[in-house]
């Protein structure tokens, strides 16, 4: 089995040519290529569908994470309908991503007293790390929250320098930890105005350690944050919408506490790992891999 663009065409290619009959291919998700019009982004796409509507026929199956990812294939015909499989998130430990007392983050000690709004990613425009950053300046007249970005550039990639992200006079900026499940724990509401996702694993961490989330209504996000329910929805590329739901609740903790539990709790019941494990063996004994 394959994942990401790159393996999936060529490792797909290169499984058929040497003989190989179970070929199974994994889209976590449409990645950058997707979030923006320009030139480069509209040729890569080009190249992309065209390589993979040469290639996954030769596969046995095609699994998406998200039902929008898998509609999307479909509808550009670029996989076949009979060979599509939904099984959503590559799952959670949710035994290890469990809140706790113990789970200490020194890291935020400064902050000690302030409801944190967390956002962890990789420092790329396309996560919305920028519409992050609006939001904080935006609500940086309340004294009852703080600010955290956690997340580096990556080179090469469209992203902020680390003087953009350091100089943030309101938010407080980690380049990097692996500490997030203190981190998380030590939050009040976790954050990601992604432009575009597959089923974000940071949002499955966060609902795991009963957080609730705001999210871009961007495909990938819609799905993993049921709104209203677990979290709420922003508009996509907007730092003012996502400021307002934020604020909504910063000013509501019971509502907050509400969401939390209930995300843990859907984390719990449909995204373990446990039971993502059990979807792709029961989906390969239906095959008759095993």
């Amino acid at each position: 089995q394959s994942a990401a663009h790159k393996s999936n065409v060529f490792g797909t290619m290169a499984a058929s040519m040497i003989g190989i009959k179970n070929i199974f291919c994994l889209v976590e998700g449409l990645g950058s290529a997707y979030t923006g019009d320009s030139w480069r982004h509209k040729i890569l796409r080009f190249v992309l569908e065209n390589l993979y509507k040469n290639t996954l026929n030769k596969a046995k199956a095609c699994i998406f994470v998200s039902d929008g990812d898998a509609k999307f294939f479909s509808e550009k015909k670029l996989c076949d309908k009979d060979k599509i499989k939904v099984i959503k998130s590559v799952g959670i430990n949710c035994a290890d991503f469990t809140p706790s007392r113990e789970l200490a983050a020194p890291e935020l000690k400064q902050l000690k007293g302030k409801k944190i709004v967390l956002m962890a990613a990789r420092a790329l425009v396309d996560k919305g790390v920028g519409e992050f950053y609006e939001a904080a300046d935006l609500l940086s007249t309340r004294k009852d929250c703080a600010f955290v970005f956690v997340g580096s550039p990556v080179k090469g990639k469209a992203g902020f320098s680390t003087k953009f992200l350091s100089s943030g006079a309101n938010v407080f900026y980690l380049p990097w930890s692996d500490n997030i499940k203190a981190l998380l724990n030590a939050s009040y509401i976790y954050a990601l105005p992604s432009y575009a996702e597959g089923f974000p694993r940071t949002i499955l961490e966060a609902m795991a350690m009963a957080k609730p989330c705001v999210a871009s209504k961007a495909r990938g996000c819609n799905e993993a944050v049921c709104d209203g329910q677990t979290g709420l929805l922003c508009e996509v590329r907007s730092g003012a919408d996502l400021a307002v739901k934020i604020s909504v609740l910063l000013d509501d903790e019971s509502l907050a506490l509400s969401m939390g539990q209930k995300a843990r709790q859907i984390a719990q019941s449909k995204y373990d790992e446990s039971i993502i494990v059990k979807e792709y063996l029961e989906f390969y004994k239906s095959l008759g891999i095993c």
